[in-house]
This record gives C-alpha cells, structure tokens and sequence, in this order.
C-alpha cells in the first residue's frame, strides 16, 4: 500500500483517475476532517466585538486573506497525513512565487510530484469570483489538479464567536479543466467581434470586439463559469467520460444549493423572530430548488431557491401544496423577488440582507 501511494503522490501513476480517486476519497477528505474539528475550530475565531467589512471591495480582501489561511492550513494537514514510511522521501511543499501552482509534493532533491492549485470560495458569496486561468502550456497532464474549498462561517454554539467551516471540497484534472474552460471559451464569444476572433495570446485569454483586440476583463476561467453542457459535443471523448466534467456539473449545483440554503434560512430566522407563538421553519428541500416552508401565526411563507429565478407555474403549485399565501424567490446570484398567490409582485431587491429587513416586517 506505501508503494501504490508513493507512486500516486509522486505523479507516477499513468492513470489520472486513479490518482483522482486517492485524492477524492481518501487524502482530502481526511485533511478537511482535520481542519473542521481541529484547526479551524480552534484558530480561526472571529468573535463579535472583532466585525469584519461589509462593504464588497473590503469584504473581497478578508475572502481572499482565508483562501490563503486554508491553504496554508490544508497543507500542514496533508503534510500530517502523509504515512511516516514516505515523510522522510516526500513534503508537500508551498510554491513560494506568486504564480500557478500553490502547493507541489517534492522531494529532498527537488524531484516534483503532484501538484495543486487551490482555490477558496466563501458559499454565501454573491459573486463567486475566484478563477482559474493558468494556460494549457504551464500544465503537466496528468499530475497537476485543481482543488476547490466550499467553506463559511459557522457561529459556536456556547462562545460568541464564529469560525470557518469546509462544507465540501472538489478536486479536478488540471488539465481536462482548462481544456474544457477553453473549448467553452471559443464557442461563446460576443457576437460583436466583427472581423476578429476570441482566443489567448502566451499569456492569458485575449477579447475582440469589433475587430478591435484586448486583454479579457477578468472573466476567463471564472470557477461557475467554467463551462456549460450545451458545448459538450466540441470536448473530446475522453474528457466528456471524465470524472472531472461530472465533478464540475456536481460542484456548481452544490455551490449554488449551499449558499441559497444557507440565505435563505437566515430569511426564514428573521421571518420568525418576531416574539410570537406558533412560529416554525421546515426544510422542505435542501437540493436544488431549495424549499423552506416558514410559519408565524396564521401567515405562511414559502420561500424557494434556484439557480434561475423560480417560475411561475412550478412555484404557485407549490403555494397551494403548502398552504402558503406568499413566496420569496431567490436565484443563484440572490436576487429575490417576493410575490402573492396571484403571482402579484409585491418587493424585489438584490441583496440578501434587504430581504431579510422585507420578512422580518411580515404581519
């Protein structure tokens, strides 16, 4: 067994599904166990009287600062992990230039192995912004792999303080990733680019519009935004049998489906947090379409969740099964929409916080 994780770890292993088997099954779900209980539990308080920015451009910089927290952190516990046959032979290793990858398992002699490229996303996050534009010539096939952490605050049940939690972790082939993000890249481009063409010059993805060329404004490689089914007939056979292409449909869904539960239960708390008898919050569904059914004396509340805004006729038979006399609408982006059993809008908003002030008024 230490010789068939050696091989695996040292990107030995000609079969990149069996290195991602390893890695999804067994090294990474142990190390975020690691975290969850220990590490992060313990080393990351962020108690009440220490309140992070709300404003999105601050709010941006402290996401960004624990993508670096949990990366350190999921290499010490990796590292930890790492059976005491191979700690003498293999580390895994920060890559200290500010480039791809982040993390490399290597040799006391410099040999390298696998390596990771991590990426940390915060479920609440309106704009999920963390991407992966590394080019196809800057990655090793079949040894490098993308990792990204679903993670968000937690509040402690008995201290006043809230700590980060990994909800999920997903792990792809590097390689088969950017294959797809680029094939999906050059069969979407903006129907205005006159007589150019979209595309990537050596060093990253390149826009025209108009015939007139520039450097794409940051959306390449946007980790939602990686690819859509509706190009998988231009992907190559092996990567549309690829775990990676089923992975990455699984992700987006449970991005999505974490945060939307996790907003729209607060929705729900600030519905029923008014004092009265008879109040109730029940999760009808917690896959997409998220369903929360909350209760405050006669009046009942269905609020629903979807990637797109929920529509009409789905929605309104489920206000009849439920008994409910309004709904909130939310899609994956948080905009919200709250309307009447006649499908009367009645409030709208795009911020989460502007619909909990909007149910917590209900009487």
């Amino acid at each position: 067994m230490l010789e068939i994780i050696k091989k695996l770890l040292s990107g030995d292993e000609p079969d990149v599904e069996k290195a991602l088997n390893y890695l999804r099954k067994r090294l990474f779900p142990e190390a975020i166990s690691l975290m969850n209980k220990g590490t992060l539990l313990r080393e990351f308080p962020l108690y009440d009287d220490d309140p992070i920015p709300t404003n999105q451009r601050n709010l941006t910089d402290v996401r960004t600062r624990m993508g670096v927290l949990l990366e350190y952190e999921l290499a010490k516990a990796i590292n930890s992990l790492l059976p005491e046959g191979l700690k003498k032979d293999l580390i895994l290793t920060y890559v200290i230039a500010n480039r791809f990858p982040d993390l490399a398992i290597r040799t006391l002699q410099g040999d390298i192995g696998i390596r990771f490229e991590i990426k940390a996303i915060q479920t609440i996050a309106e704009e999920k912004s963390a991407n992966f534009d590394t080019l196809l010539k800057d990655i090793r096939k079949g040894t490098d792999f993308v990792v990204v952490i679903l993670w968000d605050w937690e509040r402690h049940t008995k201290y006043p303080f809230k700590f980060p939690q990994i909800d999920a972790v997903y792990i792809f082939d590097a390689f088969a990733f950017a294959k797809m993000r680029d094939i999906y890249w050059l069969n979407s481009a903006p129907n205005n680019v006159g007589n150019g063409r979209q595309g990537f010059d050596l060093r990253f993805g390149i826009n025209c519009r108009n015939g007139n060329y520039n450097k794409e404004e940051g959306n390449y490689g946007k980790l939602m935004r990686i690819f859509n089914s509706e190009c998988e007939g231009f992907l190559p056979e092996d990567i549309r049998k690829s775990s990676t292409l089923h992975n990455y449909y699984e992700f987006c869904a449970l991005t999505i489906g974490f945060g939307l539960k996790k907003i729209i239960l607060g929705v729900a708390n600030c519905f029923t947090n008014s004092g009265e008898d008879n109040c109730s919050i029940k999760l009808v569904s917690e896959v997409l379409p998220i369903i929360i059914l909350a209760q405050k004396g006669n009046l009942t509340l269905l609020i629903v969740g979807n990637n797109n805004m929920p529509q009409k006729s789905n929605t309104i038979d489920l206000m009849k099964k439920y008994d409910a006399s309004l709904v909130l609408c939310f899609n994956g982006k948080f905009d919200w929409c709250a309307r009447d059993s006649d499908w009367l809008e009645i409030a709208r908003g795009t911020k989460p916080k502007t619909a909990e002030v909007w149910a917590s008024e209900l009487t």
